[in-house]
């Protein structure tokens, strides 16, 4: 269902789709921790020192 003049979803669908692209599927994790800790980072990463138009 579309909420129009909400572009929270957008954002948040840029987000995963770029970490899965990224951080998931160029890369093996051992285990499901080394894979959490790995999205961890990049959600840090993500919200505090890439690029933002703000």
């Amino acid at each position: 269902m579309a909420h129009f003049g909400c572009n929270n979803h957008l954002t948040s669908t840029a987000l995963w789709g770029t970490l899965k692209v990224e951080k998931y599927y160029l890369h093996k994790y051992e285990s499901y921790e080394a894979l959490q800790h790995v999205v961890d980072q990049y959600i840090q990463f993500y919200n505090t020192e890439r690029y933002q138009e703000n």
